[in-house]
């Protein structure tokens, strides 16, 4: 049983605590940072939160408030080279709510307490440079928020030449599915080894996907440019490798890193001509003419 529906309750509440101990004159801007697990660690679950808090607080005060682009933040957050940690810090706070345009910034924290979890939220006021106000809720550790918690999010560090950094970040191709969609980061080939770099998401709802894997042989291939079809040696998704049948939670909007490991014997290889992903019987999904690095 998962523990949507009480996840859901708890983010409500909290958005309803937001509007309700802030000024709405105005049309305020609100940004929303990704909330912390303790030892500042960070989580799928508290990506999720944050990501849920947006929509919510939409919902709850429609035509009330902004909400500042989580992908401008995150590009300032990147600019100047701050930690998640970093974001607790008033003076560094009222710094980047400066910088992105914010009256507000909404953070918080996830503590685990036995089998319940509990959000700390605060909300930061850029223009006092003060903690205006907090609120607190908890939800079951079960289903759907274990796994979250359990998933840390990796994020790679900042360089001096950005533009470079996004072209390595750069989605290539996609296949919108239903309910899944793939999208591919990269095929990168060194030697006999040949990485297929791709990200799955669920698109509409939160679902559980049942994996038929024999070391992911079963549900993934390849046709390079010679007609040479390729079956995974493993495939690996988030930190999981494939070597059974088995269920695989997915939660809407939250990407999962998604890895498939080749052994090729083609002498060249500069374009797929298929990546083939059929995880069930409900998601097929294909990608053709990728580009191959050659590394």
């Amino acid at each position: 049983m998962l523990s949507a529906d009480d996840l859901e309750d708890s983010i409500h509440s909290l958005a309803i605590e937001i509007t309700e101990n802030i000024s709405l004159e105005g049309k305020p801007r609100i940004a929303f940072v990704d909330f912390l697990a303790l030892g500042n660690r960070q989580t799928a679950l508290g990506q999720h939160i944050a990501e849920a808090l947006v929509t919510e607080t939409f919902i709850v005060a429609p035509d009330k408030v902004e909400i500042v682009e989580r992908r401008h933040l995150d590009k300032i957050i990147r600019e100047q080279k701050l930690s998640a940690n970093d974001l607790f810090d008033s003076k560094t706070l009222e710094k980047v709510g400066k910088l992105i345009g914010a009256d507000y910034l909404v953070s918080g924290t996830i503590s685990d307490i036995g089998d319940q979890v509990e959000f700390n939220l605060r909300v930061f006021s850029v223009e006092t440079s003060t903690v205006i106000s907090g609120a607190r809720q908890k939800s079951r550790k079960q289903g759907t928020v274990q796994v979250l918690l359990d998933r840390p999010i990796t994020h790679q560090a900042a360089t001096e030449d950005d533009q470079s950094n996004a072209v390595n970040n750069a989605i290539i191709a996609r296949d919108i599915g239903n309910p899944l969609t793939l999208e591919l980061k990269s095929a990168t080939r060194k030697g006999k080894k040949l990485v297929v770099d791709a990200l799955l998401i669920a698109n509409e709802s939160d679902i559980n996907v049942v994996i038929r894997s024999n070391y992911g042989a079963q549900f993934c291939r390849i046709i390079t440019e010679n007609g040479t079809e390729y079956r995974p040696e493993h495939s690996q998704m988030g930190s999981d490798i494939f070597d059974r049948y088995q269920q695989y939670p997915f939660v809407k909007g939250i990407p999962i890193s998604f890895k498939m490991n080749f052994v090729v014997n083609d002498d060249k290889i500069n374009k797929l001509l298929l990546v083939e992903v059929d995880l069930d019987n409900e998601n097929h999904l294909q990608l053709r003419n990728i580009p191959v690095i050659n590394d």
